[in-house]
């Protein structure tokens, strides 16, 4: 079974923070698995751990963005997850979702990397 473990920007320090979930008091926060300590997260950046890595062993969460390269270009896929499949899936350039959950696509393209997130790099998003 996979650990269930989230990731959010903090508000006070606007550096990344891991653990788990707790929303109060109007307010998303990360307790750490280590230590306890609670930090006010940015909800919008809140995002969950897949329970895969990429290729060089980084564990991939919801909002991150894998390259994919073939030979005539470059493609940065983001991480989402989809309600209806109740599954990560990878979302392309132009907005379509693949057709196959996140595990299986990583099957056939070992090679993915994870090379930021939505919120830290957007312009990746925005290349064509």
């Amino acid at each position: 079974m996979r650990p269930f473990i989230f990731r959010g920007k903090s508000i006070d320090y606007g550096t990344w923070k891991h653990g788990g979930i707790v929303f109060g008091n109007h307010q998303w926060w990360i307790i750490e698995q280590c230590g306890g300590a609670l930090y006010s997260v940015d909800r919008k950046t809140v995002g969950q751990y897949t329970g895969l890595s990429d290729s060089r062993n980084v564990p991939i969460f919801e909002h991150d963005l894998l390259l994919l390269r073939d030979e005539e270009r470059d493609y940065y896929l983001t991480v989402v997850f989809s309600k209806k499949e109740a599954a990560f899936r990878l979302r392309w350039p132009k907005g379509f979702l693949s057709c196959d959950v996140l595990g299986m696509f990583l099957k056939k393209w070992p090679e993915l990397e994870v090379v930021g997130n939505i919120h830290d790099n957007p312009e990746l998003i925005k290349k064509k």
